[in-house]
């Protein structure tokens, strides 16, 4: 045995050359035919032959994973204007290579040819999640960023969303509408601004708070004969009874009455008007600081948002001031529409122009059109040559001007006037999910 002692680490040696030159060989043999059929694939391509193509494109990708093949394989597809199938192999390259940013670029590309801009939106969440949202894909992006469509229903008129509800008065009768434009009719003759819990509603005459499904919440019959209901805040709402206004808790005990106009009330505080004079009562009926010629009440119908109320002492400039009635800045505009939302800017007008300041009396942006709505997440319709349009915080027109009139946005949604009937207006990028 002693004389093979050697021979056996010699045999095992020339094994591993033989192993190593085997691989070696059938590397070499798979890069020639990677090689052959790459070519008659790109061939074929070129001639525009794309079955055949296909053929020697499928050859390659059995020998080997590679992402530069397969995203030529889309690209063929989609010059061959085969969008449908250039679509399923984009979704395909992405479940294959969900870090190829390419990959998303393609895919996206494809989608907006076939108007699916919901899959868009969807494909975008995708891409930013895997960080895959390179410079091509958000130039595409930027194509349908506010792309809109309009949902079912033609209203008369509308009360702007409060809550992400809103109502909608179509052939004599006021329906519930949701963001997504989903209506819901009751035989209401009026309709209010909904808290997220109840909303005014006139019924057979009669006023009362009703839910989201048109049930009775609360009834204000004690009241006797009102003429109008505010928004129920807290535990406060105002009320229009016997030709006047008032505040009211749902116990039906009066807090305060005897004024020709009011507010609803908003964090504690409603503005009312009296002889000609307006001043600020908390949700107790204690007046907040001293009298005013004018207050500004917002789309909402509230005067205190924003922790700012806008406020005249001649009805020809307007000023801020904070909860305890102290004046908040130096500057003064001749016009302002109010505070929507928190931390936006509100619609103030200077020299015959509205622009937007901020609640510390900045101007974020400067007065340059026609008219002016407040901003409300996000953004703010804006008039110009006749006609509404939107912006976004920026400053940057968004919605081109074309419509008769507007409201206030609501998580992507907004009803727009078009002739002399509204509608409800969507953003693909917030109504996707």
């Amino acid at each position: 045995m002693k004389k093979y002692k050697n021979l056996i680490p010699l045999l095992l040696v020339c094994f591993m050359a033989l192993s190593i030159y085997s691989d070696y060989a059938g590397a070499k043999e798979k890069t020639v035919k990677i090689t052959e059929n790459l070519a008659l694939a790109r061939e074929n391509r070129k001639k525009g032959i794309v079955q055949d193509a296909l053929t020697y494109y499928e050859k390659v990708m059995a020998l080997e994973k590679n992402f530069a093949v397969e995203l030529e394989v889309g690209k063929m597809l989609e010059e061959a204007e085969l969008y449908k199938e250039a679509e399923e192999w984009g979704e395909h390259l992405v479940d294959k290579f969900p870090k190829e940013p390419e990959a998303y670029s393609f895919l996206l590309a494809q989608y907006i040819v076939d108007r699916d801009y919901e899959s868009s939106f969807q494909l975008n969440d995708k891409a930013v999640n895997n960080g895959c949202d390179n410079e091509t894909f958000h130039s595409l992006m930027a194509e349908i960023d506010y792309l809109y469509e309009y949902a079912y229903g033609q209203y008369e008129d509308v009360v702007t969303f409060s809550a992400g509800m809103a109502a909608g008065l179509m052939e004599g009768d006021w329906q519930l509408v949701d963001g997504k434009g989903n209506a819901t009719a009751y035989d209401f003759q009026k309709a209010g601004l909904y808290n997220g819990e109840v909303f005014p509603v006139k019924r057979k005459g009669k006023w009362q708070y009703a839910t989201s499904d048109g049930s009775k919440k609360i009834d204000i019959s004690k009241l006797g004969d009102c003429e109008e209901l505010g928004s129920l805040t807290g535990n406060v709402f105002k009320a229009k009874c016997k030709g006047v206004y008032g505040y009211y808790n749902i116990q039906m005990e009066k807090i305060a009455d005897g004024f020709e106009a009011a507010s609803s009330m908003n964090e504690g505080l409603g503005a009312v008007s009296s002889k000609g004079k307006w001043k600020i009562l908390d949700s107790e009926g204690v007046q907040v600081g001293k009298e005013y010629k004018d207050i500004v009440i917002n789309a909402r119908d509230v005067a205190y948002q924003n922790e700012r109320i806008w406020v005249s002492d001649d009805g020809k400039r307007y000023y801020m001031i904070d909860a305890a009635g102290e004046r908040v800045g130096k500057k003064e505009v001749e016009a302002a529409r109010g505070f929507t939302v928190t931390d936006e800017p509100a619609a103030v007008a200077q020299d015959g122009k509205w622009g937007f300041m901020d609640n510390q009396g900045e101007m974020v942006i400067e007065p340059q059109y026609e008219d002016a709505r407040s901003f409300c997440n996000g953004y703010a319709a804006v008039k110009q040559k006749g006609v509404w349009g939107f912006i976004d915080a920026q400053g940057e027109m968004v919605i081109e001007p074309q419509f008769a009139d507007a409201r206030d946005f609501s998580d992507g949604s907004v009803f727009v006037k078009r002739g002399d009937k509204f509608e409800m207006l969507m953003l693909y990028r917030n109504n996707y999910k």
